[in-house]
């Protein structure tokens, strides 16, 4: 089967696929009652025994008052200092100790409590042993060598093997060779590195911790030819960001110190046992099959105090730190180390089988006691795990408690609670997915809900919620009874909603925590929320990403969970809702779901997929289109009609009840295909699934399309939101280049960010050409322009076919032909001149018509040539009347085209000014998006 034919059946495969799942919906709410007629007597209200009365108990509603008068912020302050007293690595001793408080507590407050122990596959760092990276020349003399240990801070200065900073199931081995700088280690920079003609083939990458899993930038260096990698969390990403602050203990900054620990596998739960409970009577994998699942190059994390003299050894630009510790660094550095140079890596871990516990402590529900609501996290950390995982547990034990105490008081729940804290969560899910693969026969019909606890308390301004749509207005309404801890508002929903100018949004579920194997594997309704944010204390500026700047790292501690949460008021608010939403879940007749979400939230997923498959494939019969929509417009009558329903059930009839709860308990169990997703066959969902690469939070993703400008520009990003900015640069580039990238790439560029806000910065090449190493003007009248302007148009007519997407159109500044071929070493650039003359008369027409354009799409462009004007103001003519002439520093750019460090910085923060404005809510203001 050739490339055309396989991509034929794909695409009608995913539309079969869709349409299937369309109609099972169609038929799953079209049930009509004439099809229940041989229930008709059970609907007479007088056909219950009276001692069945209780059946038909709604929800005590004062509950939800009497939650906020028992969390103890001193008992959420008292745990976690326990918690974090000691390093709490799966599998160890000291885990142990959490595993027997976290069981005594469920017995305490009344939980039935089990330990569930399962034998699994973990990885530390040899004892004994050190993994080290050294840079050594010719003859073997080492000239540097990394330390294997996280230095301590303060007065603590112990170094034995729990600070060791290691990548869980890296292999051992020793390989030498090549540096090669990778940045962020994204498939997208190894085909850049690839198109600049260098070759990784056989070298060591250093790659920088952020924008995507650690695990994908180890397989994309593998893939590329890499035979080892280097990680470093950059200071300009984690560190301080202002003059003035100091990092940790002082500030919740990463110090130079700080190396972030982390598995890299890509499968999870445990390694030996795929798909199935790693239970004693299990079979595993062999060792040439475990071999080929878990990651074939060594990589080792390291300082950046360490990276820095790493890369200062390599060809190219000088690398400097500046003031703050970040690194003055282009992409890509280089080709290499400077000659006589070479690095040595050494990676000792050791893989062994361990024995992990999960804690499952259950509360039995009063009339339903066969559905479950399901609240976890996770309790095995990466040294003492402050943030993560141990505000989680914290909160975990918390609502434990408040449970005990109200049942005590006489609440019976409906439905039964079960409360679980997972073990090895840190190397892959593992506790979690190998209870979900245990007990698959029941969750997938009898669990209601699962609602997911980790990081919840990262920081201390804003509240924060991933969720599937059903379960979004069941965390909304919780939050109207917890204080805000800030005590500028009443409540945390009073906060939350002006934070949201009134329009509180839920983000996609993604992965990377435990509720994936309810969620990706078995369609259970999930959520996952927290509290982030933390003030860098300098003009209003905030740390804005939802982890901390210390993640997996030795400073997560008590001290830093008390630097944030002094008086354990976020604790406290987060453990008020979470109660109520297990409440809400737990005790509602009905349950709470939001149908209306799920169905907007369906069309729009159904819309991007549909463009992939028929913007990308004319070819595809129209018909399946035609299909596609209709099936969408009669799932929206079902949907109604099932509310209608919903609304109008007898409620003192328990099968009725039962029936419609039950419905909409399968409903994101219709994504479900058990024979697995085709990229990623170990989940099995459609529509929501894990993503490789989280990505930030915001209304609308900013993507800039460029031609070489963009390059030189995003060398200089440094700040939170010029991080979230994807650049789709090129040098070269023209219009048409673009234009094309873009047909081909939207669709999946929308799938993989959501709705998009694109800025164009394209025109310099339709203007110029280059031959060899010079460069002169394209056309001597306006045909140029208008070529570009048609372009423009067409770009706008392709974002227009995604109605949550915007366009804006860069105004190109003006450069010069002269300057340019003058640095080339021209023999005579002054003869440039007069090209340079027209083409500033070409730019400005561009510029006014790129400007209507936006003003047609009610966007707005930065205007960038009057940061390089000089105008002289001269006397001309007889009567001597004084003129302004326009002149410009073309000394500011590198070379007459790209930007210098000053110019691109202060166009970076244009563009990142506007994009604020654009793609943020507009109250943030200060000078972070929250």
């Amino acid at each position: 089967m050739d490339t055309h034919q396989y991509r034929r059946v794909a695409v009608i495969a995913l539309i079969a696929i869709l349409c299937f799942v369309i109609g099972v919906l169609i038929g799953y709410f079209s049930m009509k009652k004439e099809h229940l007629k041989y229930c008709k007597d059970v609907n007479r209200k007088d056909a219950y025994p009276t001692n069945f009365n209780f059946l038909n108990r709604g929800a005590d509603m004062s509950i939800s008052k009497k939650i906020p008068g028992l969390v103890s912020r001193q008992r959420l302050d008292e745990t976690i200092r326990f918690l974090t007293e000691k390093p709490r690595y799966a599998g160890t001793e000291t885990q142990a100790e959490v595993t027997k408080f976290v069981h005594n507590t469920f017995l305490r407050h009344g939980f039935h409590s089990e330990r569930v122990a399962y034998n699994v596959l973990l990885s530390f760092p040899r004892p004994g042993a050190n993994s080290t990276i050294t840079l050594i020349d010719d003859g073997g003399n080492e000239l540097q060598k990394t330390s294997p240990f996280e230095e301590g801070v303060g007065n603590i200065k112990d170094y034995d093997d729990s600070f060791k900073a290691f990548n869980a199931y890296s292999p051992s081995g020793e390989v030498e060779g090549d540096l090669i700088y990778a940045e962020y280690g994204r498939k997208l920079e190894f085909e850049r590195l690839k198109e600049n003609g260098i070759d990784v083939t056989g070298k060591i990458a250093i790659i920088k911790y952020g924008k995507i899993f650690r695990g994908n930038k180890v397989e994309f260096a593998a893939k590329a030819g890499a035979v080892g990698v280097i990680l470093y969390s950059d200071p300009g990403d984690y560190g301080v960001c202002c003059e003035g602050i100091n990092p940790y203990p002082e500030t919740a900054f990463l110090p130079l110190t700080g190396m972030q620990r982390g598995a890299i596998v890509l499968t999870k739960g445990d390694q030996t046992t795929p798909g199935y409970p790693s239970t004693e009577y299990a079979y595993r994998l062999n060792e040439i099959e475990l071999n080929s699942q878990v990651p074939q190059i060594p990589s080792q994390p390291i300082t950046a105090t360490d990276a820095f003299k790493m890369l200062r050894e390599m060809n190219g630009e000088d690398i400097v730190q500046d003031s703050l510790g970040r690194f003055n660094l282009s992409f890509p550095h280089g080709t290499g180390l400077k000659p006589g140079r070479k690095v040595n890596m050494v990676v000792k871990n050791i893989n062994e089988m361990r024995k992990i516990e999960n804690v499952i402590g259950t509360i039995r529900g009063s009339i339903e006691p066969d559905r479950y609501v399901i609240f976890g996290g996770h309790k095995d950390a990466w040294v003492y795990g402050g943030a993560d995982p141990m505000s989680g547990t914290n909160i975990v034990l918390e609502v434990a408690r408040v449970i005990g105490e109200l049942v005590n008081q006489g609440w019976k729940p409906r439905r039964s609670i079960i409360i679980c804290s997972w073990d090895g969560e840190e190397y892959g899910l593992i506790g979690s997915f190998e209870w979900v693969e245990e007990n698959m026969a029941w969750i997938r019909d009898k669990v209601v809900a699962y609602i997911n606890v980790d990081s919840s308390v990262t920081g201390n301004l804003h509240t924060y919620l991933r969720s599937v749509p059903l379960l979004k207005k069941v965390f909304v309404e919780s939050t109207k009874i917890a204080a805000d801890p800030s005590g500028q508002y009443d409540s945390v929903y009073d906060k939350w909603l002006d934070e949201e100018h009134g329009d509180i949004q839920a983000r996609k579920m993604g992965g990377g925590s435990d509720f994936v194997p309810f969620l990706a594997v078995h369609g259970i309704p999930t959520m996952y929320p927290k509290i982030y944010g933390i003030s860098k204390g300098i003009n209003g500026q905030e740390w804005t990403a939802r982890s901390t700047p210390l993640y997996h790292t030795r400073y997560e501690t008590y001290h830093f969970m008390k630097m944030i949460d002094p008086e354990m008021k976020n604790f406290a608010a987060m453990t008020t809702i979470l109660t109520d939403v297990l409440r809400q879940l737990a005790d509602s007749m009905i349950l709470p779901f939001d149908l209306k979400a799920f169905l907007i939230d369906l069309k729009k997923s159904v819309k991007v997929v549909a463009d992939v498959v028929f913007i990308q494939n004319t070819k595809v019969d129209k018909k399946y289109q035609e299909g596609l929509q209709k099936g969408i417009e009669n799932v929206d009558e079902a949907i109604a009609k099932f509310q209608n329903d919903i609304a109008a059930v007898d409620k003192n009839n328990p099968l009725a009840v039962r029936r419609v709860n039950d419905k909409m308990m399968a409903l994101e169990k219709v994504f479900i295909d058990g024979n697995g997703l085709p990229d990623r066959p170990q989940y099995k969902k459609y529509i929501e699934k894990p993503r490789s690469a989280p990505i930030g939070d915001r209304k609308l993703q900013p993507i800039i399309l460029s031609d070489s400008k963009g390059n030189w520009l995003k060398n200089h990003v440094s700040d939170d939101v010029e991080k979230q900015i994807i650049w789709q640069s090129k040098s070269g580039a023209r219009i048409a280049d673009s234009t094309n990238w873009l047909k081909r790439n939207i669709a999946k560029s929308i799938i993989n960010y959501g709705d998009i806000w694109l800025y164009v910065w394209i025109g310099t090449c339709d203007l110029t050409s280059k031959n060899k190493k010079y460069i002169s003007l394209r056309h001597n009248n306006e045909d140029g322009i208008r070529e570009i302007t048609t372009k423009y148009r067409e770009i706008n007519d392709i974002i227009r076919k995604y109605p949550g997407s915007k366009l804006t159109i860069l105004e190109t500044p003006i450069y010069s032909i002269k300057k340019w071929n003058e640095g080339k070493g021209h023999k005579d650039p002054a003869t440039f001149e007069d090209q340079d003359e027209e083409l500033a008369s070409q730019i400005n027409a561009l510029n006014r018509e790129a400007r209507e354009i936006n003003k047609s799409l009610g966007s707005h462009s930065p205007e960038f040539t009057s940061d390089l004007q000089t105008n002289r103001k001269v006397k001309v003519g007889d009567n001597r009347q004084l003129r302004t002439i326009k002149r410009y520093n073309f000394n500011l750019y590198a070379d007459g085209i790209h930007t210098g460090t000053l110019l691109s910085k202060a166009w970076l923060k244009k563009i990142t000014e506007q994009i604020k404005r654009d793609c943020w809510d507009k109250q943030v203001g200060r000078n972070e998006p929250k």
